[in-house]
């Protein structure tokens, strides 16, 4: 039999209210709403195994954010500032790049791709792919929202 090592977290009513805040929030991410939830869970009582299973992660992950907020409170559950030189232009300047690069015609042929547009505008692939997706996603959320029932 597996002996299953519960970690006891108490949370102040503030902390409580505050993750509950997250879990609701629409701004919130969902891995930030996800580390508010395992959080919510043992404190109601659940084990690690019980919380990865309704979450669908591991139970590794689940201890790592038991630990972080038993280390540092909710700044814990936050993102960290990830690693790499910041990008020097504004996502709006390589928008206006990618604009003007897909006015001309594709020096190959076929369609144009995140490495041609790239290479036209004069940045890197990653950055037309950071536009590329924003730009996608909403366009799919307006695509979504309106075709509803009628």
């Amino acid at each position: 039999m597996k002996k299953e090592c519960r970690i006891k977290i108490t949370l102040n009513d503030l902390d409580r209210e505050r993750l509950n805040r997250w879990l609701q929030s629409s701004k919130a991410s969902k891995r930030v709403a996800a580390r508010a939830r395992i959080i919510l869970d043992f404190d109601r009582g659940k084990s690690a195994a019980e919380v990865a299973d309704s979450l669908g992660v591991s139970v590794a992950l689940v201890y790592r954010w038991v630990s972080r907020y038993r280390k540092n409170g909710l700044d814990g559950l936050r993102d960290c500032p990830r690693p790499g030189r910041p990008s020097k232009l504004t996502e709006q300047e390589v928008e206006g790049m990618v604009r003007s690069a897909m006015k001309k015609s594709p020096s190959h042929r076929g369609p144009w791709s995140i490495r041609s547009v790239a290479r036209v505008a004069g940045v890197s692939k990653w950055q037309i792919e950071k536009v590329w997706k924003k730009r996608w996603s909403r366009a799919q959320s307006a695509k979504s929202a309106g075709s509803g029932a009628s």
